[in-house]
C-alpha cells in the first residue's frame, strides 16, 4: 500500500498498531531482564559463599580504609585479639600494633595504599587483654578510578611458632654456653681465666650488655670486693657505670651481689632503677639500665664469687636461664677449687716434710746415744769385767772356760750376735750357744763336755747349723764362716 493512496482511516488504524507494539516488550528485551536478575542472585549468593569463607578461616583477615580505619575483620581477628565488632569500627590500625612495630606497619601501609603488593610482612599485633601476638602474612589495596579503597590483608598467627623457636635458640644458647664455661674453668689455672672467657659468652648469647665479677674478701668472707673482669657491649657508654662499681664492695645482703652472697641462690631484679636495695640506681637509670641478674660461684659448697649481669631491655625472670647461670657457677668454681685442694696439699706436703727432718734429727740423736752406750759398753768390759777374767785365771779355772768368757767379753760391741740372730735362719737359743763356741774355736768333744751334752749330738746341731745357714759347699769351713760375720 502505498502512503499517498492510503485512506485516513486506515493510516489511523496503523498508528494505533504501531504504539501497541511499542508499549508491549520485546521478547529480546524479557530476556535481558532475565538474565540481569540472574546474575544478581549469583552474586549475591557468591557474597554470601566468600563472606563465610572468611569468617570460618583461621588465618587473621582485615580490611582497612586509607584513613587508617577498619572497614572489615573476620570471626578469627576478632577471637584473637579479643574486640567486639562495635569496639573494631572505633579502631584504627595503629591501635593494634606493638609499639616495636608501629614504624614499620605504618611504612608498609604507606606502600600498600600507594599500589604495591607487599609479602612476608612480620608485625606483633596487641590483643585487648594486653597479649602480645607475632602475625606474619600478605597485604595489596583495592583501587577504583584510580584511587585506593581499602587494603586488604591476610596473617597467619605465629605467635605459638615464635614462642617455640624461641626456646630452642635458647635451650641452643644455653648449651653452647656451658660448653664454653666448662671449657675455659678446666684449662684455667686462676679465676680470671676462666671468669673472662665465661662473661663474654654469657653476654653474647644472652643479649646482656654488661657482665662483672665479684670475689670473696681475702679478709672477710662476708665482703664482696670488685674485679677488673669484665664484659661490655659498649665501653664508652657503660664506662660510668664501671666506674662507679669499681669503687664498691658488698657485705652480705646489700646490693645485687650481696643478696646473693647472702642466700647463696641467683637473684633477679625487673628494674634496678626502682629496686631500694639497688647502690647503683642513679647510675642505672641515667644509662636506662633496666633488668639485673647476679648468681653465685661455688667451690664445693662455699661461694667464691658472684657474677653480675645488665640489660638495657626491662626482663622478666626466665627460671630456665637461672637453672643455667646456677651450673655455670658450680662448673666456674672448679679452678678455685682446684687452687684451694693444691694449697692444701702443699700445707700437708709441708707438715710431713718438717716431720721427716724432725724424724732425721731422732734417727741422728739414737745413733748418737748408741754409739755412746757402746763406749760405755766397752769401758765397762775393759775396765772392770776383764780384770775379773784375770783374777780367776789366776785361780787355776780352765784356760778355756776362761778365754771363752774373755772373747765373748771383747765380742759385746761386735756384730756376731747381732747378725746370728737378725739372719733368716731362725737359729735356737742352743744353736747360737753353740756357734759362738765353734767361733771361738772349740772342738765337738769340748762343746759337748761344755753343755754336758753328747758328741753324736753335738755334732747333729753342728749339721743344722749348716743347713740353715745355707753353708751347702763341704769346702766350706763352719769356723771361718762364723768369724765373717
Amino acid at each position: 500500500m502505498k502512503c499517498g493512496k492510503m485512506k485516513k482511516a486506515d493510516l489511523i488504524s496503523e498508528i494505533k498498531s504501531l504504539k501497541s507494539r511499542m508499549k508491549k516488550p520485546s521478547r529480546q528485551k524479557e530476556f535481558g531482564t532475565v538474565t540481569s536478575v540472574k546474575a544478581n542472585n549469583e552474586i549475591k549468593k557468591s557474597q554470601t559463599m566468600f563472606s563465610d569463607l572468611f569468617e570460618k578461616v583461621s588465618d587473621l583477615i582485615q580490611c582497612i580504609r586509607p584513613d587508617g580505619r577498619f572497614v572489615y575483620v573476620n570471626n578469627s581477628w576478632r577471637k584473637t585479639l579479643g574486640y567486639g565488632k562495635r569496639e573494631i569500627e572505633k579502631l584504627a590500625l595503629i591501635d593494634i600494633l606493638h609499639p616495636n612495630s608501629q614504624t614499620y606497619c605504618m611504612e608498609i601501609f604507606k606502600r600498600v595504599i600507594s599500589g604495591e603488593s607487599i609479602k612476608n610482612i612480620k608485625a606483633i599485633f596487641v590483643a585487648k587483654n594486653g597479649r602480645n601476638i607475632i602475625v606474619e602474612g600478605n597485604a595489596n589495596c583495592y583501587f577504583e578510578d584510580g584511587k585506593p579503597v581499602v587494603t586488604r590483608e591476610i596473617f597467619h598467627d605465629i605467635t605459638e611458632f615464635m614462642r617455640i623457636e624461641s626456646e630452642l635458640r635458647k635451650k641452643n644458647s644455653y648449651c653452647k654456653l656451658l660448653e664454653i664455661t666448662a671449657i675455659s674453668a678446666n684449662k684455667a689455672v686462676d679465676f680470671k681465666e676462666a671468669f673472662q672467657p665465661a662473661l663474654e659468652a654469657m653476654c653474647s648469647y644472652t643479649g646482656w650488655e654488661i657482665g662483672h665479677a665479684y670475689v670473696i674478701s681475702k679478709d672477710d668472707r662476708n665482703l664482696l670486693e670488685p674485679t677488673n673482669v669484665w664484659s661490655l657491649k659498649d665501653n664508652k657508654h657503660f664506662k660510668k657505670f664501671c666506674d662507679v662499681s669499681k669503687e664498691i664492695k658488698f657485705p652480705k645482703g646489700i646490693g645485687l651481689p650481696g643478696r646473693v652472697l647472702a642466700s647463696g641462690k641467683p637473684h633477679w631484679v625487673v628494674d634496678v632503677t626502682k629496686d631500694k636495695n639497688f647502690l647503683r640506681a642513679k647510675i642505672a637509670k641515667d644509662l636506662k639500665v633496666k633488668s639485673g641478674i647476679a648468681f653465685p660461684v661455688l667451690a664445693g659448697t662455699k661461694i667464691v664469687a658472684v657474677l653480675v649481669f645488665f640489660t638495657t631491655m626491662e626482663l622478666e625472670p626466665d627460671q630456665q636461664f637461672m637453672k643455667a647461670m646456677a651450673y655455670v657457677g658450680t662448673q666456674l668454681g672448679r679452678p678455685i677449687e682446684r687452687r684451694h685442694a693444691e694449697e692444701r696439699l702443699k700445707e700437708k706436703s709441708g707438715s710431713i716434710e718438717q716431720k721427716n727432718i724432725a724424724l732425721r734429727e731422732l734417727l741422728g740423736q739414737i745413733e748418737l746415744e748408741k754409739k755412746q752406750i757402746e763406749k760405755n759398753v766397752i769401758a765397762n768390759a775393759e775396765n772392770l769385767l776383764l780384770p775379773i777374767v784375770y783374777k780367776l785365771r789366776r785361780k787355776g779355772i780352765s784356760d778355756k772356760y776362761v778365754q771363752i768368757l774373755q772373747n765373748n767379753l771383747k765380742d759385746l760391741t761386735s756384730t756376731f750376735g747381732r747378725k746370728l740372730t737378725e739372719r733368716e735362719a731362725k737359729l735356737t737359743p742352743r744353736e747360737i750357744d753353740i756357734c759362738n763356741m765353734i767361733k771361738n774355736g772349740l772342738a765337738n768333744k769340748e762343746i759337748a763336755s761344755l753343755l754336758n751334752i753328747t758328741l753324736r749330738t753335738t755334732e747333729k746341731h753342728r749339721a743344722h747349723i749348716r743347713n740353715k745357714l745355707g753353708i751347702v759347699n763341704k769346702d766350706i769351713n763352719l769356723i771361718s764362716f762364723l768369724k765373717t760375720l
